[in-house]
């Protein structure tokens, strides 16, 4: 991809006759890994490609960012981590990344949405993740972190990573949640090695699912502001994935996208949700808005919503439903997660 992307700029959007124009500035959207962990999924994301979005990967381990695809590559952190990476350490986390802010100023300058990915539990992410998300935030940008939650049976990392999404809270803008216990639902029987990957391609196509949403042409189109509406005051969030197999019907795919929410607590309380479907069957606004109005309907009917809808000419023709859900009660993944 090339080092400077141009992308469509919603907020800057006007309509003439039945064209859409648009002013164009470049990097506006940035999605950003960090760690080892973050870094894999935005590998995943560049072997996508996601139009509209500069991607980023940070991290500590010089050998593991040197094979990662992406549009800048920062390593942070070499007089601290010596460019081996933390080995689990998160105050040498945090310190690589205070001590590199002065590189990722000049990285993230003109950003107005940025997405931020990361593996809590390590050294580089749990420690690292909250001091870039509050620089960025500090200069201007909306920031959405989506991060993961390893394994209850990885108990020292699973209770640094606990930690790091509470600062992580205070930090970003909205900070969505995935618990690899709730993988075991989503995927059974699925082989551990195997889920880290699927954890990797759920996460980037969720990201290009969203960023999409805003730069391509889409069925149901959604911008900037509408995003910013959905996440600026987000808080904690979630997310749930539906897809449908080749002998499911619709309401099945409803069924099973609220039937397997990736973090275990009670998502009824949500105070805003993003929804949005793909789809490579011919599909109308109005199917749209059927399925938006039964995850309405389910969710909570006080739910802020915010949909966007795409037609995917690629022959397959599953259904993909994707909802991020924001508001969460903080004290209920406290109590859960203590």
């Amino acid at each position: 991809m090339p080092e400077q992307m141009f992308v469509p700029n919603p907020l800057t959007q006007v309509t003439r006759g039945d064209e859409a124009v648009y002013h164009y500035f470049p990097k506006q959207i940035r999605a950003v890994g960090v760690g080892g962990a973050g870094c894999n999924i935005i590998n995943y994301l560049y072997s996508l490609g996601a139009f509209g979005a500069h991607m980023i990967a940070v991290d500590t381990d010089d050998k593991h960012l040197s094979v990662i695809r992406a549009d800048e590559r920062f390593l942070i952190g070499r007089s601290v981590a010596k460019e081996s990476g933390t080995h689990g350490d998160v105050a040498m986390g945090r310190l690589a990344a205070e001590k590199s802010g002065w590189k990722l100023d000049e990285a993230f300058r003109g950003t107005k949405l940025m997405f931020i990915a990361g593996g809590m539990g390590g050294g580089t992410a749990t420690g690292g993740l909250p001091v870039i998300a509050r620089q960025a935030r500090d200069a201007g940008a909306l920031v959405v972190a989506i991060v993961t939650l390893p394994f209850a049976d990885e108990a020292e990392a699973r209770q640094k990573a606990i930690a790091g999404v509470g600062r992580l809270l205070d930090a970003a803008n909205t900070t969505v949640v995935i618990d690899f216990e709730q993988l075991r639902d989503y995927d059974r029987g699925e082989p551990r090695a195997e889920a880290l990957g699927a954890m990797d391609e759920l996460i980037a196509r969720t990201l290009k699912t969203t960023i999409e949403a805003m730069t391509q042409r889409p069925l149901v189109h959604v911008n900037i502001l509408d995003i910013d509406r959905i996440f600026r005051d987000g808080g904690l969030g979630t997310v749930l994935i539906g897809r449908d197999r080749s002998d499911d019907n619709l309401l099945n795919v409803l069924d099973n996208t609220l039937k397997y929410p990736l973090l275990g607590l009670d998502y009824h309380g949500a105070q805003a949700a993003f929804i949005h479907v793909a789809s490579g069957r011919d599909m109308s606004i109005e199917g749209v808005k059927m399925i938006v109005e039964h995850l309405y309907s389910r969710i909570s009917s006080s739910i802020n919503v915010l949909y966007g809808a795409r037609l995917e000419h690629t022959g397959d023709c599953r259904v993909r439903i994707t909802v991020i859900l924001t508001g969460l009660k903080k004290e209920a993944f406290n109590e859960a997660f203590s």
